[in-house]
C-alpha cells in the first residue's frame, strides 16, 4: 500500500501566537555547506531585499534560506575556496526611516524614535548569534569582496533572470538582482558570471524536518480560516468582507501576514482566471448570493513559510445537484492525484492520474474550442486533451495540477521532478464550467513521505458532504 493520508490531531497543531519558528544556526549552516559543494571554488553573492528608508521589501527568499536574516540591503557572500560565509548588513539606523528637523538631520539620526526595533548589527555578537563566519557592515562589502572576486574564475549571483516588458524602442528592463549580476560582470571582467538561483531552487525542493513543521503550522492556520468562513458565511456579505475576515482569523491564530492577495470570487466571478480582477482597484466588491458558489484560493504566511489552499463553498450551505455533480468530479480527480503520489513517481504521472478522472467523465469533449467556440469552451485543469489524448508532457506555460510550495507560495524549480520524500506541492484540479456559469477548485498541500503522501491541509472540510455538514451545524 502506497496511499498514506494522515489527519493530524488538532491538539498537536494548536500553536500559540507568541511562538516563533526560527531555525537553529546549524540548519542554515548545513544549507550553506550544500551550496559550497555545488559551487566548488567559486564565489557566490546573494543580495537581499531593498530598503530605501520609506519602504522595505520582503526579504528575498534565498537570503532567508541561507542565513535567516531580515535586514534590508543585506548581502551574503559565500567563498568556495575557504568555505567561509560573510554577511553584510546595514548599521543600526542605515536605510531606516526617520523623522528629524531638516537643519539637524545628522544630530537626530540616532534619536530614540529613529531606531529600528530589531536588527542584526555588524560585529562579533551577530557572528555568534547567526553562526556565520563574519557579520560586517554593508559599507565594507567591496573591501572584502574585491580581493575574493579578483581571484575567482566563476562568480555565482542569485538573480531573477526574467525580463520586464517595456514599450519599444525602450526595450526590456530587468530586476534589481539582475542589475547586480551585471555590475559584478563589469567589476570583474575576467570572471564567468553564473546564476545561483537554479541551484538554490533545486535545493529547496526537498524540505528539511524544520521546514515541514513550519509548513504544517501555516497550513493549519490557513485551513482554520477557511473553516471559519464556512461556519459564518451568509448571503449579502461582500467578497472583500470575507477576505478581511480571513485575515483576522489568521492573525488571531498567529500568522504574521497574508502570503498573497486572497482570491475570493463568487458566482460568475468564480469563472474568471484570478489575476484578471486585480487589474482594477475595487476588486472583490460583489455581494455573495444564495445559490452562488464561493471560490476561496488563499494562504496565510507564518515565519516566512507560505500556505496555498482552495475550497469552493455553496453560499446557501447546500450544493445544487449540478454543482455537486461537478464538485464531486474535482474531489475524485484530487483524490486520484494524491493516491498516485509516492517516491520514485514523476510529477507528470500524478498530473495524469487527475486528468484520467476528467477524461473518464467525458470532460475532454468540453475542451474542443473549434466545435464549442471560445465563449463556450470549458477550462479543465489538468487538461485531459493535453495530458492524456495527446500524450502531452510537463512544459512551462501549460497549467498542470499544481506547483511546489515553501518559502514562496509558488516555488519555481523543475517542471517534472521525480518525487522524493520531503517534497511539498499543491494538488489543485479545477473546472471553469461555462455552461453553468461557475468555477470549482479544490487545493491541498501534499507532502511526499517515505511510502506515500501526507495531506497537510485537511483541517478544513473538502468533500461536499463534509462542507454541507459544517455549514448546517452553524445555521
Amino acid at each position: 500500500m502506497h496511499r498514506v493520508w494522515l489527519v493530524v490531531p488538532l491538539a498537536v497543531l494548536t500553536f500559540s501566537a507568541a511562538e516563533a519558528q526560527f531555525f537553529f544556526p546549524d540548519v542554515y549552516r548545513a544549507r550553506r555547506e550544500a551550496v559550497f559543494d555545488a559551487i566548488g571554488d567559486g564565489l557566490a553573492v546573494v543580495p537581499g531585499g531593498e530598503g530605501d528608508g520609506d519602504h522595505v521589501a520582503r526579504q528575498r527568499v534565498h537570503l532567508l534560506y541561507l542565513a535567516g536574516a531580515e535586514e534590508p540591503n543585506a548581502y551574503l557572500v559565500l567563498d568556495g575556496k575557504t568555505r567561509r560565509s560573510h554577511l553584510f548588513v546595514p548599521a543600526r539606523t542605515q536605510f531606516a526611516a526617520g523623522q528629524f528637523p531638516t537643519a539637524d538631520r545628522d544630530k537626530f539620526r540616532d534619536a530614540r524614535w529613529n531606531r529600528p526595533l530589531r536588527r542584526l548589527l555588524p560585529g562579533e555578537a551577530a557572528k555568534v548569534e547567526s553562526g556565520l563566519d563574519s557579520v560586517r557592515a554593508i559599507d565594507e562589502f567591496w573591501d572584502v569582496v574585491e580581493p575574493l572576486a579578483s581571484q575567482a574564475e566563476r562568480i555565482f549571483v542569485d538573480y531573477d533572470a526574467g525580463e520586464i516588458w517595456a514599450p519599444p524602442p525602450l526595450g526590456p528592463t530587468h530586476s534589481a538582482s539582475w542589475q547586480i549580476a551585471e555590475a559584478m560582470r563589469a567589476a570583474v571582467p575576467g570572471a564567468e558570471i553564473e546564476n545561483l538561483a537554479p541551484i538554490l531552487q533545486k535545493m529547496r525542493l526537498v524540505k528539511g524536518p524544520e521546514e515541514i513543521e513550519a509548513m504544517k503550522r501555516v497550513a493549519f492556520i490557513t485551513a482554520e480560516g477557511i473553516a471559519e468562513v464556512m461556519r459564518t458565511l451568509r448571503p449579502g456579505q461582500t467578497e472583500r468582507e470575507i477576505a478581511g475576515f480571513l485575515d483576522y482569523v489568521w492573525k488571531k491564530n498567529g500568522a504574521q501576514r497574508v502570503n498573497f492577495d486572497s482570491i475570493v470570487q463568487s458566482g460568475p466571478n468564480s469563472m474568471v482566471f484570478y489575476p484578471l480582477p486585480w487589474e482594477k482597484y475595487d476588486t472583490y466588491a460583489r455581494r455573495v448570493e444564495s445559490g452562488d458558489l464561493l471560490f476561496l484560493d488563499v494562504g496565510a504566511e507564518h515565519d516566512f513559510y507560505a500556505s496555498d489552499l482552495c475550497r469552493t463553498i455553496p453560499v446557501s450551505g447546500t450544493f445544487s445537484a449540478v454543482q455537486r455533480k461537478y464538485y464531486d468530479m474535482v474531489v475524485e480527480a484530487a483524490d486520484a492525484a494524491i493516491a498516485a503520489t509516492r517516491p520514485g513517481v514523476e510529477l507528470l504521472d500524478v498530473v495524469r492520474a487527475a486528468a484520467e478522472v476528467f477524461k473518464k467523465h467525458g470532460l475532454d469533449r468540453y475542451e474542443d474550442v473549434v466545435s464549442m467556440g471560445v465563449d463556450h469552451v470549458w477550462g479543465v485543469l489538468p487538461s485531459p486533451t493535453h495530458y492524456i489524448n495527446n500524450e502531452g508532457g510537463m512544459i512551462r506555460g501549460v497549467r498542470g495540477l499544481g506547483h511546489q510550495i515553501g518559502l514562496s507560495a509558488i516555488d519555481r524549480a523543475e517542471p517534472n521532478p521525480v518525487l522524493v520524500p520531503g517534497m511539498v506541492f499543491t494538488v489543485e484540479p479545477k473546472l471553469y464550467v461555462t455552461a453553468h456559469g461557475f468555477g470549482i477548485m479544490i487545493e491541498d498541500e501534499v507532502l511526499v513521505t517515505s511510502d506515500g503522501a501526507e495531506v497537510l491541509s485537511l483541517h478544513s472540510p473538502r468533500t461536499a458532504d463534509a462542507i454541507e455538514r459544517m455549514m448546517r451545524m452553524m445555521k
